[in-house]
Formats: structure tokens, sequence, C-alpha cells
């Protein structure tokens, strides 16, 4: 197990009902990436706190952090349509001449399927990411 130090600044101090309703996303979150609130800080004038946790390691947390996003039904519905979209124009560029004269290999199938994969993982990507940056954000407006 590793020791997680995660300090936050608010805006405004942090009252009474803001820090339940912190304590109460935070449970979910530890209980899904296998995590354990060790002890929190909150200044006095109630505008940071450090809290320390205990997880099986970093990297997990924030893998597991990254893979519950990805396999969000919305994200996976956003990027599939990605992946048709610009997947097929991508193909009639790069393989457009090759199709019209039938020339469709199990090489090239693979590839046209690759070329297809491409704008699906840099959707999911970019989408977790920024979902990742806005529950950031979000910790940091509570």
């Amino acid at each position: 197990m590793v020791h997680l130090i995660v300090e936050q600044t608010f805006g405004t101090p942090l009252t009474d009902d803001d820090h339940g309703r912190l304590g109460e996303r935070l449970d979910k979150c530890l209980e899904a990436y296998g995590a354990r609130w060790v002890r929190s800080y909150l200044s006095t004038d109630r505008q940071r706190m450090v809290c320390e946790f205990e997880a099986p390691d970093a990297e997990a947390v924030r893998t597991r952090a990254w893979l519950r996003l990805a396999i969000r039904p919305s994200i996976a519905r956003r990027a599939l349509k990605y992946g048709i979209g610009v997947g097929t124009v991508l193909i009639i560029i790069n393989h457009g001449d090759a199709l019209v004269r039938g020339d469709v290999s199990a090489g090239r199938l693979l590839r046209m399927l690759l070329t297809m994969t491409v704008p699906y993982l840099v959707s999911t990507a970019s989408s977790v990411g920024a979902l990742m940056e806005r529950e950031t954000q979000s910790v940091h407006d509570v």
C-alpha cells in the first residue's frame, strides 16, 4: 500500500454542508479505487484541506479512474460515432483507389480496421481527459 496526499483549495470557505457532500462523493471514489481514507486536515480559514489516503498504488488509482470513465456508455457511443465517421473518411482517402480496383486483401482490411480504431481511441482519450479535468475542477469549486 502507498500513502497518497491530496491537497485541495477552495475559493470560498468550506461549509459543514459542503464538507459533508465532499465526503459522500469521496466515499464512492474510495470504494471504486480500492483506497482508504486515513486522515484530513482543514485549515482554520476552511479554504485548504490536506487528506491522506492509502491505496494499492498511485498508478492503479489513476488507471481505474481513467477506465471507469472510458467505459461509460456515453463516452463509448461518442467514440464509436467518431470512429465510424472519421474512420470512413480516412479509409476513403487512404484506401479508396484500392477499393475501386477491388484490391481488398486481409492485410488491407486489417489496416482499414486500425484506421477506424484511431479516431475511436482519440475521442475516448479526449472525453476522459475532459471529464477528469472537470471532476478535478468541481472538487475545487465545492
